[in-house]
């Protein structure tokens, strides 16, 4: 099931029941103001490709479609577009490298451009420019925590190299600062992590980019 709470009486209330369950999955505020709920662990406890969608006018929950690829410990962007990206997470096959693309006028999924790293339990944050930077996270080839990032550009559905994190992590937070840079922090690599880091898109350089992080 799914509750609402009320700032203005500080008490929650019932928000209806999905449809299927959805352990560790994502979900993403529309600009039209419903609320898309995507993948996550199922009633048997594996990935799914279930979608649904929330009407706070209605209270009640309708499908959204399937995913192309099952998945779990993903996460997803709202893009300047209206659309929505979620990249990567648990599948199948554990974690692997696929993206789509959800579109609201359509209410449907389409594949979008796959980056070059599997991983889950990453961030994925929205920069000024359009642009999506994926950072750290577990995964890669030897599935472990990354130090690796990646940015997608929407216009020309193509992933790119960001550069390298100082620190390699996974479970962290990373939030888009007024300045235009991002602020990664926190998170696990073999324990629990007190460091900090600051990517700053404007620093143009080939991969590795590590002057484009600092601590």
């Amino acid at each position: 099931g799914a509750e609402l709470y009320d700032p203005s009486t500080n008490s929650w209330s019932a928000a209806g029941n999905l449809a299927t369950r959805h352990g560790d999955s994502v979900a993403i505020r529309l600009q039209n103001g419903k609320v898309l709920i995507s993948g996550g662990y199922n009633n048997g406890l594996l990935p799914s490709s279930d979608s649904e969608i929330y009407d706070p006018s209605t209270n009640t929950w309708t499908s959204a479609g399937n995913l192309n690829v099952a998945r779990a410990e993903h996460t997803g962007v709202l893009l300047p577009s209206g659309k929505v990206l979620v990249v990567g997470g648990d599948g199948a096959a554990f974690s692997h490298t696929s993206a789509e693309l959800y579109d609201p006028s359509t209410n449907a999924w389409s594949t979008a451009a796959s980056p070059s790293t599997r991983r889950q339990h990453y961030s994925m944050t929205v920069l000024d420019n359009g642009k999506v930077l994926i950072a750290g996270g577990f995964g890669g080839a030897t599935f472990d925590y990354l130090r690796s990032t990646e940015t997608y550009d929407p216009v020309t559905d193509a992933w790119s190299n960001g550069g390298n994190m100082v620190v390699a992590r996974g479970y962290h937070a990373a939030v888009l600062l007024q300045n235009g840079k991002i602020l990664v922090c926190g998170g696990y690599n073999s324990n629990y992590l007190a460091s900090g880091e600051l990517y700053d898109p404007a620093v143009p350089a080939p991969f590795p980019q590590p002057k484009a992080f600092v601590v």
